[in-house]
């Protein structure tokens, strides 16, 4: 009897860890998602590339499609007059080229979250529901290694009549007493530390940038390695075209 109980015991045991293995090789992907999120984080860049790999999406709503070439574009506009302001530009709070390693705890959970990596670089992008001036817009933080690189106000214009002269009057009249003058569609306002502020309108939405192309991790981990990507892509298309002159 005892050697029967014996033998039972032993197949249940069998039993309960086959069912175990079976557990862990069916759910390998959603037990190293839950490893990864628990030891690097839920917004980790280990998470999310994961994520991506089993599932090929992104764990949480996109805020922006933001290439960084486009960023490459903001930071290298050099034609554009830019207009000098005596107070200092920041962004909700935040100013470019310091660093935040806590502005998740002290942000909250947004909205959207998308990281963009180019190369070995790694642009993190909090988005957030917010009103500003009347209107609806999307206010988007851009982090580089926890320092903030850049702020965008997104107003989509679908869904709300965004009257454009109005929302500028408000913008420069917290930079300028007298903004009669100042087109910011024109312009680009400066400040003394070199952080700017830039406005686009492509039709669908206006966007309003905050940034400082002369900090270190701008100008080091960002427009260097785009100049050399794009040096490398003009040196491919040379040697391509001399190839086909041989012929």
């Amino acid at each position: 009897m005892d050697s029967f109980a014996t033998n039972i015991t032993i197949i249940v045991i069998a039993a309960v860890l086959m069912i175990f293995i079976i557990v862990i090789v069916i759910r390998r992907a959603q037990l190293k998602l839950w490893v990864f999120k628990t030891y690097y984080g839920k917004f980790s860049f280990k998470y999310v590339s994961l994520f991506r790999e089993y599932f090929n999406k992104n764990p949480y709503p996109h805020s922006v499609k933001y290439e960084v070439s486009d960023f490459s574009q903001l930071l290298n506009k050099t034609s554009i007059e830019e207009v000098l302001t005596d107070k200092d530009i920041i962004f909700q709070g935040l100013e470019p080229g310091k660093s935040y390693p806590d502005f998740y705890k002290q942000k909250g959970k947004p909205d959207y979250f998308t990281i963009q990596e180019f190369k070995e670089i790694k642009i993190f992008i909090w988005g957030y529901n917010y009103s500003m001036y009347d209107y609806d817009t999307t206010v988007l933080y851009f982090f580089i290694d926890n320092i903030f690189i850049m702020g965008q106000y997104n107003f989509r214009k679908e869904n709300q009549n965004i009257n454009i002269t109005d929302l500028l009057n408000k913008i420069k009249s917290k930079y300028f007493e007298n903004n009669e003058t100042i087109n910011l569609k024109e312009i680009v306002i400066r400040d003394s530390k070199g952080s700017k502020i830039q406005l686009f309108d492509d039709g669908f939405s206006i966007r309003i940038s905050v940034y400082n192309p002369e900090i270190p991790i701008v100008k080091e981990k960002l427009l260097n390695n785009i100049n050399i990507s794009k040096q490398q892509y003009l040196h491919i298309k040379s040697v391509s075209k001399s190839e086909e002159l041989k012929f």
